[in-house]
């Protein structure tokens, strides 16, 4: 197990139904009952390159239900969720040979937190839009 640096970015997957206009919902942060270890994310960074892309293949390889074109993915900063908390957060990678992260040390049902954690996204992506980009301008 090994801690984020501060620099590199937590990839949460936020499903349909919890982006509303575009807009991530704080339900997309909220513990669920089987979310014994922490809230389960990606580590941006672990790959070199097309990351979104990347971590959609993880997703996949990893047996992830509900991914549709609707559906986004979330991205914050590691250092800006630890500076965000009263209590001790951390984005952890269990095994560094594969892109699954965990933040931990949210509690069940704080929904102050799951608020304050979509403040703190940085980019998001529509899933649809990774899956076929718009052309370029020539």
């Amino acid at each position: 197990m090994s801690v984020l640096p501060d620099e590199d970015h937590y990839t949460r997957f936020c499903k349909r139904i919890q982006v509303q206009g575009g807009k991530v919902l704080s339900s997309a942060f909220m513990l669920r009952s089987i979310d014994t270890d922490g809230l389960s994310g990606d580590h941006f960074e672990h790959f070199a390159s097309n990351n979104y892309e990347q971590i959609l293949e993880a997703l996949k390889a990893r047996g992830f239900k509900g991914i549709n074109d609707e559906a986004y993915f979330a991205t914050l900063n590691c250092r800006d969720i630890i500076d965000s908390s009263k209590q001790m957060l951390y984005c952890i990678k269990q095994d560094k040979r594969n892109s699954h992260a965990l933040l931990i040390g949210l509690e069940q049902g704080d929904a102050s937190m799951s608020e304050r954690l979509v403040t703190l996204v940085k980019e998001k992506k529509r899933i649809g839009d990774i899956r076929s980009p718009a052309p370029s301008a020539s």
